[in-house]
Formats: structure tokens, C-alpha cells, sequence
């Protein structure tokens, strides 16, 4: 194979010192956007802002976590980087959207790099232009706390251009395919939709006949290494697969159609930008109008792309400059969410930011010869759209827009003064306002370790507040008439404390008390659901459990 080839025109930028004039400019206007995402509203749930934040303090703390805080499918690969960065700045919330805006930027950098290598000098420049100023939704994750998909956005834009490069680049060698081998373990360590990734690989080195050279094998042999921790975890806590765990999901399954239906409605007007997070509704006229842009650019490369998609069916073609590997990341990400019954969202799709500014930056390009005028008005309108979104549900907020970490600090504050003016180091949660424990306990700087009084998804915390003597039970108003009775039921007394929007319940016997252990041994436990999983009821572990794995219902019994 070769690498790209187009017919001559018209140079954008005649001079190469003007060129990099003008990737500077789109680069620090890239910059310039994301920082818009610094007074977003903090986007709900809290705990996913802060669940790589917690494993990266607990590994400067000399724990060593594998796992993603409370999600069995992520990995903690995220953290450890993460973790090198908080020895250096500290583990405010400020380090950690330094972060998350770095990798955001890095996800730029790697997208213009592959788009340079499968398009035009030119093509590649408007590309980087749509980079700059992203849809809402891509700038959504450029700052954050849910490092897992940001991560997978810019591993995947490597993967993309090794590939690349192995194919069309003539980099064919024993150790391209062990570093790429390498990347792809630590990735799927971080979230197994990294596999996505992995598909333009796999199909092309069938499709050349690479699959049967021994330098391939070396692939494989660097998934493994490069996700070795991850590996090992998966054998001994979830020998099924995380991506069969990732895949299963707790509801009901719903038809390739609907869910068809979901990616090409609400998430296709999402990716392209139509509609966002944040509350972003555009009038349907300016909604529809980037639809139809997305059906142009969708249409733009089927008919591009139409020999190297014959090539690789077997047709008959030529393969290209490679843009073949788009459409297979394009496939492999709708046949893995299609399928799942895990509940449908948009950051599924996510990796499809690895196709969409390509096509996008190429058919604007191709309109620009075609029609000078048409092209250069449509890339302004876009990108003008894009800019006013994005300054809608930030700065353009008016009086609301404050630093994005503001209103949840604000609510935060008075309740660990509250509690560090008492010597309270350790406290149970039931506070339901959308933040977890564990996200309490990152923003009081881990002065304060929270664990959820049932169900504590950290569990060293929960170990911690257990061992404390009384530590009390941080809660709000609507919690307090059933957690009185409960409470009451124990014989302990009450003490009520309402801190701002919290209330403070603190506890003591009313009569002697204590507590026994009992031997486990000589008892059975049976269930009518998931017998196997029962002992863990009395197995003296906090970190097993039991349920029937389905909801409530009449006929269920232990």
C-alpha cells in the first residue's frame, strides 16, 4: 500500500511559515475554548468528577488501586499519571481541571496529527480549525474529572495513527507492532472501549495478509503486557470479562432499533453539536441546518471513500490514503453499543470524535474548491456556532457563571468547618444532594474520610469510619424521620445539628450495649437467587455481598 495521494490544487496557506502562523492561531484558539469550560456548571452526578481524583490520592497515600472508584468496567491506568501530577501541583480541584484541560488539548494534538496523515496538507488544516472550536459536547469532555474517556479519545487518536503508519507509512516493524500492542493494554486498563481502537488494526492486517506474519503476534503480546495489572485483576474478581460485565448491564434489554433510533436521533444532533449538555436547545431552524451539514459530510465521504471501501470488501478498489480505517472505527463502535443492554449514552460514542472533525475538516476543504465562497461561509458559520454555544453555557451565563468547582465548594465549606472545629475526622453519609461520600471526602482535601453508612463504594473508607468510635452520620432533613426511627429502634440517643443544608446526627447508648461476634462456622446460608454467591453473607469480608441481581419482587427469600 501506499500513502496518501490527491490531485493538485490550490494551496489554502502558500508558505510554510504562514502555515505555522496559522496552526498557532488554532491551537491557542483551541486553548482558548476549552478554558471556557473552567465556569461550566458542574456537570451531575459529582462523584464522576472526583473518581479518579480519589484512587490518585490513595496512590501517593502507597495504595495501589487496579479498579475505577464504584464502576467494575473502568480501570484506574488514569490515576496513576494522575497521581504524578498531584506530587507536583497537589490535589486541589484546581490541579485536577489543569489535568482534565491538558488532555483535552492533547486529544487536539493527536487528532490534527492523524488528520495530516490521511488528508491533504490543507484538508488537515481546516481539520484542525473544527479541532479548535469544538461541538459542545466534545468541549463537555475536554475538562472532565471522568478521566476514562478522555484517556480512551487520545490513546484511540494514537492507535489511529500507528495503524496508520504501519499500513500506509511503511513503519512495518517488530517494534511498531509491540509499542501499538503496548498502548492498546494500557487503554483497555482504562476503559474497554478502547477496543474500537483495535479494529482497524485486526481488519487490516486480515485483509493484507499481515495477520500470518510473526511480527503481528507482537500485538497481542503487548495488549497483555501493557494491561497486565488490569489482567490479573480481571482473573481473580471478574473471570468472566469486564467487557462482558461492561456489556450486561441491570436493564432490561431494549431492540437494536430503538437504540438505533437513540444513536441516529438525540446522540447523532449531540456529536455534531445540534444539541449538548449544560441545557444547550438551539432553535430547531440552526439545529436542523447542522444536521444537514452532518448529512453532507456523512454523504461526502461514502462517495470519497467508495473505492477504498470496495478494496476493503474485497471488490476490487485501491485502498487510499487510508481512510478506510475511519469507517472500520466506525462499525466496530455502533456493533459494540448497539447490542448492549447497558443503558445507551452518548460518551459511547465518544470515539467517534476520532472520525467526525476528519470528515468534516475534508468536506469543508472539498467545498472551499469547489465553491470558494460556499465553503469558507460554511466553516465560519460552523465554527462561529460552535464558539457561541460554548460561550453560551459558560462565561455567557451572566451573573451565574462562577468557577465551576465554586457552587459545590460553597456548599462543602460550612460542613467541614463544622466538623474539623469538633475534631470530627470521620463520618457515615447519607447527604443525598448528588455528591457521594467519597467526593466529600476530596473536597475536604482528605481531612474528612465519609463513607456511606450501607453502601461505601471506597472500601478503605469505610474500613476507617467503621474502626471510629461513634463517628456521627451526616445526612439532610428529608433522610431524618425514617434514620430516627431506625436509630431509636438501637437505643441511642440523638443529637440533631442542622450545618447549612446538612444536618448532623450525633449518637450515644441510652443502656449498656455492645456488640458480639459470631462464629460463621456451623452455619449455612440458602437463597432462592444466586445460591453460589450466599457465604459472602457471612464471610467477615466488607468488600463481598450478596443480592438476587434483579429488583424486589414476592417469592424472594434468604
Amino acid at each position: 500500500m501506499t500513502g496518501p495521494s490527491h490531485a493538485a490544487v490550490e494551496p489554502i496557506v502558500r508558505r510554510p511559515g504562514r502555515e505555522w502562523l496559522a496552526i498557532g492561531v488554532l491551537l491557542a484558539l483551541a486553548a482558548g475554548v476549552r478554558a471556557l469550560r473552567f465556569w461550566a456548571e458542574l456537570p451531575w452526578p459529582f462523584a464522576d468528577q472526583v473518581r479518579d481524583a480519589v484512587p490518585a490520592l490513595q496512590i501517593l497515600g502507597g495504595t495501589f488501586p487496579v479498579q475505577h472508584v464504584g464502576v467494575e468496567y473502568h480501570g484506574a491506568a488514569a490515576s496513576y499519571p494522575l497521581a504524578v501530577w498531584f506530587a507536583a501541583a497537589g490535589g486541589s480541584t484546581a490541579a485536577l481541571d489543569v489535568f482534565c484541560y491538558a488532555l483535552g488539548l492533547a486529544f487536539v494534538g493527536t487528532g490534527f496529527r492523524v488528520a495530516r496523515r490521511m488528508l491533504p496538507r490543507d484538508a488537515g488544516l481546516v481539520t484542525l480549525a473544527v479541532l479548535a472550536v469544538p461541538p459542545v459536547f466534545l468541549a463537555f469532555w475536554a475538562i472532565h474529572g471522568n478521566l476514562n474517556y478522555p484517556v480512551t479519545l487520545v490513546i484511540g487518536n494514537l492507535l489511529l495513527l500507528g495503524t496508520h503508519m504501519i499500513f500506509f507509512g511503511r513503519a512495518d516493524r517488530a517494534g511498531s507492532w509491540l509499542g501499538l500492542g503496548l498502548l492498546a493494554g494500557v487503554g483497555w486498563w482504562g476503559n474497554p472501549l478502547v477496543v474500537v481502537y483495535w479494529a482497524p488494526l485486526g481488519v487490516l492486517a486480515l485483509r493484507t495478509g499481515l495477520l500470518w506474519r510473526a511480527r503481528f503476534w507482537l500485538f497481542p503480546l503487548g495488549v497483555v503486557v501493557g494491561g497486565l495489572p488490569d489482567w490479573i485483576y480481571e482473573g481473580l474478581y471478574y473471570p468472566t470479562g469486564r467487557l462482558m460485565v461492561h456489556q450486561a448491564g441491570s436493564v432490561p434489554a431494549q431492540s437494536i432499533g430503538v437504540r438505533a433510533s437513540q444513536v441516529f436521533g438525540d446522540i447523532a444532533r449531540q456529536l455534531f453539536g445540534a444539541t449538548g449538555p449544560d441545557g444547550l436547545a438551539p432553535p430547531i431552524w440552526v439545529q436542523a441546518g447542522v444536521m444537514a451539514l452532518g448529512v453532507l459530510v456523512v454523504g461526502r465521504a461514502l462517495v470519497r471513500d467508495r473505492e477504498e471501501l470496495r478494496w476493503l470488501a474485497g471488490l476490487g478498489g485501491q485502498p487510499g490514503p487510508g481512510l478506510g480505517i475511519l469507517w472500520i472505527l466506525l462499525a466496530a463502535n455502533l456493533l459494540v453499543v448497539l447490542p448492549t443492554k447497558r443503558v445507551l449514552g452518548a460518551a459511547y460514542l465518544l470515539p467517534l470524535y476520532g472520525v467526525l472533525p476528519i470528515w468534516t475538516g475534508e468536506c469543508l476543504w472539498w467545498l472551499w474548491h469547489r465553491r470558494r465562497w460556499l465553503g469558507g461561509s460554511v466553516l465560519v458559520g460552523l465554527l462561529a456556532f460552535y464558539l457561541w454555544a460554548n460561550w453560551s453555557v459558560t462565561l455567557g451565563r451572566g451573573p451565574r457563571a462562577t468557577p465551576r468547582w465554586a457552587p459545590l465548594q460553597d456548599t462543602v465549606r460550612p460542613l467541614a468547618d463544622w466538623l474539623a472545629a469538633r475534631g470530627f475526622e470521620r463520618v457515615y453519609w447519607i447527604a443525598d444532594i448528588g455528591l457521594p461520600s467519597f467526593g466529600f471526602t476530596y473536597l475536604t482535601g482528605m481531612h474528612v474520610t465519609a463513607a456511606h453508612i450501607w453502601a461505601e463504594s471506597v472500601i478503605q473508607h469505610a474500613h476507617v469510619v467503621d474502626a471510629a468510635p461513634a463517628p456521627p452520620i451526616v445526612t439532610i432533613a428529608g433522610n431524618l424521620p425514617e434514620l430516627r426511627d431506625s436509630l431509636r429502634g438501637l437505643s441511642l440517643e440523638l443529637h440533631e445539628t442542622t450545618v447549612e443544608r446538612f444536618v448532623v446526627v450525633e449518637v450515644r447508648p441510652t443502656g449498656p450495649m455492645g456488640f458480639v461476634p459470631l462464629s460463621p462456622a456451623g452455619w449455612t446460608v440458602t437463597t432462592s437467587h444466586r445460591g453460589q454467591e450466599a457465604r459472602y453473607l457471612i464471610d467477615r469480608d466488607a468488600g463481598t455481598g450478596w443480592s438476587v441481581g434483579r429488583p424486589q419482587e414476592p417469592g424472594q427469600w434468604l
